[in-house]
C-alpha cells in the first residue's frame, strides 16, 4: 500500500514539473512578446512576469515538500533514498534562470519581488543538484 502510495507521489510531482515547464513556457512568450513590442504597458509586463515568478516559485516549493515526503516514506520503508533526486530533476535549467536572471525592470516593486523570487529559485535548484 505504501509503495503505491509513493509510485503515485513520484507521479504527482512529475506532474508538478509539467507545471513548471509551462509556466516557464508563458514567461518566455511573455518576455519575447514584450521585446517585440517593448513600448506597450511596461509595468504590465513587469506585473505580470512577477506573478508568474512567483507561481513558479509555489509550484517549486511543492514539488521540494512532496521530495521530502517522498525521501520519509522510503526512509520508512527502509528503502535507499540516495536517488530520489536522480529520478525527479528540476525543470529549471541553470540558463534558463539566468536568462530571467537577467531582466530589467522599470518599477521598484516588481523589480524587488522578482529578484527575490529568482533568488529563491536558485536557491531550490542548489538543492535538487545535491
Amino acid at each position: 500500500m505504501i509503495k503505491m502510495n509513493l509510485k503515485s507521489l513520484f507521479q504527482e510531482i512529475e506532474k508538478q514539473n509539467l507545471y513548471i515547464e509551462q509556466i516557464i513556457i508563458l514567461c518566455i512568450k511573455l518576455i519575447d512578446r514584450h521585446n517585440s513590442y517593448p513600448s506597450q504597458n511596461s509595468i504590465v509586463f513587469e506585473h505580470n512576469l512577477t506573478l508568474l515568478s512567483n507561481l513558479l516559485l509555489n509550484r517549486t516549493h511543492i514539488i521540494k515538500r512532496k521530495l521530502a515526503l517522498c525521501a520519509t516514506l522510503m526512509n520508512t520503508l527502509d528503502m535507499s533514498n540516495l536517488n530520489i533526486n536522480d529520478r525527479i530533476k528540476s525543470s529549471i535549467s541553470p540558463a534558463t534562470l539566468a536568462d530571467l536572471k537577467n531582466i530589467e525592470f522599470n518599477n521598484f516593486t516588481c523589480k524587488k519581488l522578482y529578484n527575490e523570487n529568482i533568488k529563491q529559485l536558485e536557491l531550490i535548484s542548489l538543492d535538487f543538484k545535491q
